[in-house]
């Protein structure tokens, strides 16, 4: 539950850092960071309207209420999914920020959002998965208090409550397996989860030279997913961690930065994730960075715990036969990454020319994947007999290398004109003895991506963005099917200007205007679609 316009900046750290955000920061993390309340001030109103049923609404009004900066958000976004498939939502969204300042150190800071409506789901010509709709509720609640006493001298500490709910029904079709009748059926696959986390951090100086960052949290974990889980009493599960970070300024161009988490949980136990970099600044503008870092990934309660089976009416309606769907043993070992990276940060000023290359090798041990096990005996009243049915099951593979390179680009010839170039290049090598198993390991990232952005500003309020993407062949894990090469172009075109002296801006948006292209699977197709959208501030 967050709403675009109210992000101030999003922050992406590359590869793992347990040490610095916490358990399962296995191949990188993403931070949304949203503007204090104080920005926002008066109401402003946003539309969307354009093909695929896209139909966006948004209202945000802030202020202040006594002592309190406010931002409030409400908002709806419809569309009709892809074409052939049943994907529609209609999902209502409500978000409030605010911030009060208690006094010279001591500040307060809350956050709430609501995200809840109907999605559709389901496929065609399968029995056991007919399109039905799904209602998805979710809301989070964070609290912080914060004391600066200085640039380099702050305590905080923080609580937040996440839930996520979905309430689902699904009638099956009847269908004839094998001989057998196999009579239509209701399911009903409502799932709950919540988190509640509660974190302590101090950010200290002990001397000039040196930056530390310490402290702690605890975590619980409720799940709901009676279909899934086997059973209909909520899991539960409990994590804890310590986590330090040090900056030591050796020599003006010399940064050694260190760190490690220490956790512990209900599924695997208790394990350290270290990291460690060297920073050296060749110039002010050009600095060679080196770091390795470790990381686990803990397993779901899905992989760990699955006990899910389709429980269905096979040779007469009152027959109810439970059929293996996935079903886990349990057991599973944590997944295990070595990060190791070299990199380059440059910038000449003179020419607007800024980039950052990382070459980066990562070595993952113990990755969960999912297995055929050997059929499992299912008794048929109706006949009487017991007969083999085949499930999926989790294990831990072997270990699977990762080497890249990832490089950005960014030239500014003036300063209303950017482009930014990207490209990653992947290579996975798995080492595991199932063949099948490892061919779809390293089918599953794609060797080649890059993008290609260019914005123009012209003076007179309007801009221009042309944005071109390039995937090259992949096939994902799980049911994803073969794709070929994706290519797509988006063109923004944007006006603004006022109206009654306030701000207004009107914008055309063409997305994909090459050939269609398709994600995750084939009946995924995304095709060229336009939109307007309109903002207005009263």
């Amino acid at each position: 539950p967050l709403a675009m316009d109210d992000i101030e900046r999003i922050e992406v750290t590359r590869g793992p850092n347990a040490a610095s955000y916490g358990a399962n920061s296995f191949q990188g993390a993403i931070n949304f960071v949203t503007r204090h309340a104080r920005e926002d001030k008066g109401t402003s109103l946003s539309f969307v309207v354009g093909e695929k049923g896209v139909n966006d609404s948004k209202i945000r009004t802030g202020g202040t209420l006594g002592a309190w900066n406010y931002r409030l958000t409400a908002g709806q976004r419809n569309d009709d999914g892809f074409d052939e498939r049943h994907d529609s939502k209609q999902v209502n969204l409500l978000t409030l920020r605010a911030d009060r300042q208690l006094d010279r150190t001591d500040s307060l800071q809350v956050q709430m959002g609501y995200n809840g409506g109907t999605r559709g789901t389901g496929f065609v010509d399968n029995e056991l998965e007919p399109f039905r709709d799904r209602q998805v509720n979710s809301y989070f609640g964070q609290f912080k208090w914060q004391r600066a006493m200085g640039p380099d001298d702050e305590t905080s500490i923080q609580f937040s409550h996440a839930y996520h709910g979905v309430s689902e029904t699904a009638v099956t079709a009847p269908f004839v397996s094998s001989g057998l009748q196999v009579y239509s059926t209701v399911w009903n696959e409502d799932t709950r989860s919540e988190r509640f986390d509660l974190e302590f951090q101090r950010n200290q100086s002990p001397f000039d030279g040196l930056r530390v960052a310490w402290g702690g949290s605890v975590r619980m974990d409720n799940v709901y997913a009676p279909m899934y889980l086997g059973t209909s009493a909520t899991k539960k599960s409990y994590q804890q961690q310590v986590f330090g970070n040090g900056e030591w300024r050796a020599t003006s161009r010399l940064f050694l930065n260190a760190g490690a988490m220490f956790e512990h949980n209900d599924i695997t136990g208790s394990a350290w994730s270290p990291r460690a970099s060297l920073n050296y600044h060749v110039t002010p503008n050009h600095t060679l960075r080196i770091g390795t870092s470790k990381a686990l990934r803990t397993p779901t309660l899905l992989e760990q715990s699955a006990n899910f089976y389709y429980v269905l009416p096979i040779g007469t309606p009152t027959d109810l036969v439970p059929v293996p769907r996935f079903i886990s043993g349990g057991g599973l070992r944590p997944e295990k990454i070595t990060s190791t990276e070299v990199g380059y940060l440059g910038r000449l000023v003179s020419y607007g020319l800024s980039w950052d290359i990382r070459a980066y090798r990562d070595e993952i041990e113990n990755v969960i994947n999912i297995y055929t096990p050997p059929p499992m005996d299912v008794y048929i009243p109706a006949i009487g007999t017991t007969v083999p049915v085949s499930y999926f099951g989790f294990k831990n593979d072997a270990l699977v290398e990762v080497t890249g390179v990832e490089s950005q680009l960014r030239w500014s010839p003036e300063p209303a004109t950017h482009f930014v170039f990207g490209h990653a290049y992947t290579h996975v090598v798995s080492h595991s003895p199932d063949k099948d198993s490892a061919e779809a390991l390293e089918r599953s990232s794609p060797n080649h991506i890059f993008n290609l952005l260019a914005m123009h500003g012209f003076g007179n309020g309007l801009n221009v963005s042309l944005g071109y993407y390039h995937v090259s062949e992949m096939k994902s894990i799980g049911d994803g099917e073969p794709l070929g090469v994706n290519r797509r172009l988006d063109t923004r075109i944007a006006q603004r200007f006022r109206v009654a002296g306030k701000r207004a801006e009107a914008a055309l948006v063409i997305q994909n205007s090459l050939d269609p292209y398709y994600e995750y699977r084939l009946d995924n197709r995304f095709d060229r679609r336009m939109f307007v959208t309109l903002r207005l501030e009263l």
